[in-house]
């Protein structure tokens, strides 16, 4: 019906933030529609989640090369690419993602609760679904296909980090460590 052709409109539709393109894809999954072979293992982001304490520290990068960090503690930094300084940094991520998400199937169940202690979750955010790695962290950093994409993200958290820490103008926004 009519919201079918709006959510395929705005999945259609170039220069969009990647969340809007992966909302569309979503509703339209939900509603029996499949995207194309050549659509559907396109990576929009990459969320890697870790156990802290009592929570989980989420690190979320996006094709539009934004980022998103949100603390076990509560704190956020949002970093919608002001400049290009983290961009190469992103980048690495989102490769190092794209060659697990060439490799690995959909996740086709309900989505599981958070990952336990010790473990970390790569979460690859593509139009057919989500597809995702869990493993403890040290299996999972070690892993041929899985290590890059670990080894990346500490690198981008700790430029995202540093950068918020200075407090420099254009720095990101957000709670502290």
């Amino acid at each position: 019906g009519t919201a079918i052709k709006i959510w395929h409109r705005i999945a259609d539709t170039p220069g969009l933030e990647p969340r809007h393109y992966l909302q569309a894809w979503s509703f339209l999954r939900q509603a029996g529609e499949s995207p194309s072979d050549a659509t559907a293992a396109t990576l929009h982001g990459l969320v890697i989640e870790v156990p802290m304490g009592p929570g989980i520290d989420r690190l979320a990068a996006y094709s539009d090369l934004s980022v998103r960090f949100i603390s076990h503690a509560g704190s956020a930094v949002i970093w919608d690419r002001p400049d290009e300084s983290l961009d190469e940094a992103v980048a690495v991520l989102l490769q190092a993602g794209d060659k697990v998400v060439g490799q690995i199937g959909l996740w086709d169940g309900e989505r599981p609760g958070p990952p336990s202690a010790g473990q970390i979750r790569l979460n690859l955010l593509t139009p057919a679904g989500l597809r995702f790695g869990q493993a403890p962290f040290e299996v999972l950093a070690a892993d041929p296909l899985g290590g890059p994409v670990v080894s990346a993200g500490l690198v981008l958290l700790e430029k995202l980090l540093g950068m918020a820490g200075e407090g420099q103008e254009g720095a990101p926004r957000g709670g502290g460590a």
